[in-house]
């Protein structure tokens, strides 16, 4: 029998306020002493604290600051409200707005200050208007999933795919593939469509900025080789320098290989090759040699103009070179607008007729100045290539010459010839098959998609009919071919077999020839070897 005595447990309370479970001087206001603290006694011992399930949890109100309970299911309610952290069995006292984890073992919970850790599900940290930061003096001193993102401290650098960054930012791509793995991209939508990448550059400091002065480099986009053991920065890149009084906007662009300067476009846009000093829209300079200027204008919005300034008209250039003996080797090219009223474009030598074009009609001349047809040839001509015409769809005419020189067709023959020379495959003692399962008899781009055969009877000869299936280009209309057949026999045997035309369709995109081959010399036999179908198409036009 048990014998309720907490009512007499509690009038010491009225005393002194505190109360003992079996002890008599209690050290708090509630002190409880196990009634076997030592030995092998088998008698549980302990306090048992409330338990609910997380539902039950969830849903009490008016809960007291403080208040434990033990939660020994989570299967019901939701990781919500109140019970928002409560995501496994165990103990939870209530703050006073949650209900909030005992943490086990030790009397300091665990932390990223003190033990490593693992998040048990999705987490967001809402900062507001507070600063989260970060401050260390490693190399190393921030990372993300090892080399993704490494922040150097000790440097003030940041590195991506790298915990050494070597510069400012230093991206790294080891072995991690050729697509997107290496690449950077900026997107922009909307009203953020036009994504920019800009490089500036000041004097001073970045609280007191000051004017650049003219000839600072501004910036640049440079590609480093490994080579010779190292990256080499002194190869090829673009950059730009400020050309301006320190209140203007004046800058140039500059393109180097290989290390040296090629092409500049100054601050008023000329554009200089192998010059840095541009003196007209257009300015290239041949260093080996001294020089030549070639200068441009979009005067009467002509790209380029060459202009004689004496007269005002266009005239024959003449290209100079100089081969490896010191002899000159020249050609002409230029415009001569009142030859023959019309005016010419011509290509020359030394000022032959070697390529003439009428500016009025258009019509080329090869060694003439006066071309009477679109191409106009005085002399042999000679070709080295030409495609395939032995499809008349493709090539329905030939070309013919007149007395003159002048070139005609005339409409070649509709009818073109194709042979093939295809296995029949043998009979006797070789099962029949379907779906091309067999590709030993497939030959001159044609398979054997299949074999059907018939056993001699006493009033009929055997017999195989056999579908042959072309892996060419379809032929365009099967209808207008004609197939002529004939059986060959390259074996050694006396066999004789007749050939006959079944149907040549187009079947899934493929040509198929279906025949029937019959042995004729020995009405009761089969056959046990492998023949010979010549097979010739005529092709109607």
């Amino acid at each position: 029998m048990k014998i309720n005595l907490f009512g007499l447990l509690l009038l010491p309370a009225v005393y002194f306020g505190q109360v003992g479970i079996n002890n008599t001087a209690p050290q708090g206001t509630l002190d409880i002493t196990a009634k076997n603290a030592t030995g092998t006694g088998t008698t549980p011992e302990g306090l048992i604290i409330p338990r609910v399930d997380r539902q039950k949890a969830q849903s009490m109100t008016g809960v007291q600051t403080s208040t434990l309970v033990y939660v020994n299911s989570v299967a019901t309610g939701t990781q919500t409200g109140t019970a928002v952290n409560v995501d496994t069995v165990g103990y939870y006292y209530y703050n006073g707005t949650a209900w909030v984890k005992l943490n086990a073992g030790s009397g300091s919970s665990d932390n990223i200050y003190s033990a490593d850790g693992t998040l048990a599900a999705n987490r967001t940290v809402t900062q507001a208007d507070k600063t989260l930061a970060f401050t260390g003096t490693a190399v190393n001193a921030f990372s993300v999933d090892g080399k993704t993102l490494s922040v150097d401290a000790a440097n003030n650098r940041v590195g991506v795919g790298t915990q050494k960054p070597n510069g400012l930012m230093n991206i790294v791509a080891d072995n991690a593939g050729s697509n997107a793995e290496n690449d950077i991209n900026i997107d922009g939508y909307g009203t953020s469509a036009y994504p920019g990448v800009f490089l500036g550059s000041a004097g001073g400091t970045e609280a007191a900025p000051v004017n650049l002065t003219n000839g600072t480099r501004i910036g640049g986009f440079g590609f480093k080789p490994w080579a010779g053991g190292a990256y080499r920065y002194e190869s090829s890149g673009m950059q730009s320098y400020y050309r301006g009084d320190g209140t203007s906007n004046l800058t140039d662009l500059q393109f180097l290989t290989s290390g040296s300067l090629q092409m500049v476009i100054d601050q008023t846009g000329k554009v200089g090759i192998g010059t840095d000093t541009p003196q007209t829209t257009t300015h290239i300079l041949n260093k080996g040699t001294g020089g030549t200027g070639v200068f441009a204008s979009n005067t009467a919005n002509m790209a380029l103009r060459l202009e004689n300034s004496t007269n005002g008209q266009s005239v024959i250039q003449h290209l100079l070179a100089k081969d490896a003996s010191g002899a000159t080797k020249q050609s002409i090219i230029g415009i001569n607008p009142t030859f023959n009223g019309n005016g010419v474009f011509l290509i020359s030598r030394d000022g032959s007729n070697d390529f003439v074009m009428d500016l009025g009609t258009g019509n080329i001349g090869m060694n003439t100045s006066t071309p009477t047809e679109k191409l106009d040839v005085n002399g042999n001509m000679r070709v080295r290539g030409a495609v395939d015409g032995s499809n008349i769809t493709n090539f329905p005419k030939a070309v013919v010459m007149k007395e003159d020189g002048t070139l005609g067709t005339v409409k070649a023959s509709n009818v073109t010839l194709q042979s093939y020379q295809l296995k029949i495959p043998p009979q006797n003692g070789n099962p029949d098959f379907s779906n091309h399962s067999v590709t030993t008899y497939d030959s001159d781009n044609w398979w054997v998609i299949s074999k059907t055969s018939t056993s001699p009877t006493t009033n009929a000869p055997s017999r195989m009919n056999i579908v042959y299936e072309f892996q060419g280009t379809a032929f365009p209309n099967p209808n207008n071919i004609f197939p002529q057949l004939t059986a060959g026999n390259a074996s050694g045997f006396p066999d004789v077999f007749v050939a006959s035309f079944n149907s040549l369709q187009t079947v899934g995109g493929k040509t198929r020839l279906s025949v029937t081959i019959l042995r004729v010399e020995n009405l009761n036999a089969t056959w046990g070897a492998e023949f010979l179908l010549n097979v010739l198409l005529a092709v109607k036009g």
